[in-house]
């Protein structure tokens, strides 16, 4: 049995998941219910939850250009109502916040993060407004994973074994001592 789940979510007692076309909520009697928000999409990304709202990555392809038009829609009332997060921000390479990849999205601590690349962006208001943490030149241009622990900020990219953390003056410093390094054929 193959899935074709991209990602899930909870938010106030209830699972979510999404495929790339449809999003569903798991029912108290174990079956599933399509509350997919109606809206123009190509593929629905990924999902993240914060206390009782759950935000949906995803992107429109444009027709005249290699980049995407990325969107985030969020619910407060598990699924029946989807609003769409204005205000995005722009990363670098594309036209109006698009690029080549959907946001990846990540909820911690009253803050909705969104990632590619090596951008990242943070809000605390819904999107009014967006603190930018993105990777400096030195690492690796590419989150390969990102999350918070016990306050602080981690950031897998994809260079030999760099694991990166936000220190106290939000600076990205390496954090990988005593991680191994990547082996790569000479």
């Amino acid at each position: 049995i193959c899935s074709k789940i991209k990602s899930l979510a909870s938010s106030n007692n209830t699972l979510f998941v999404n495929t790339k076309e449809s999003v569903y909520k798991l029912n108290a009697d174990d079956t599933w219910s399509d509350v997919s928000p109606n809206i123009s999409h190509d593929i629905f990304s990924s999902f993240s939850s914060m206390n009782n709202t759950v935000f949906l990555s995803g992107w429109n392809d444009l027709p005249t250009s290699p980049y995407r038009q990325n969107f985030i829609v969020y619910s407060t009332d598990e699924g029946v109502s989807w609003n769409n997060l204005i205000n995005l921000p722009t990363f670098v390479g594309g036209p109006g916040g698009s690029f080549l990849d959907p946001w990846r999205i990540y909820c911690n601590n009253g803050k909705l993060y969104v990632f590619e690349n090596n951008m990242l962006y943070y809000t605390t208001d819904f999107g009014l407004t967006w603190i930018d943490n993105s990777l400096p030149a030195q690492y690796c241009n590419r989150f390969t994973g990102f999350l918070n622990y016990n306050s602080v900020s981690y950031a897998a990219t994809c260079g030999d074994g760099e694991l990166l953390k936000l220190d106290s003056n939000l600076n990205w410093i390496l954090s990988n001592n005593g991680l191994p390094m990547a082996d790569h054929p000479n």
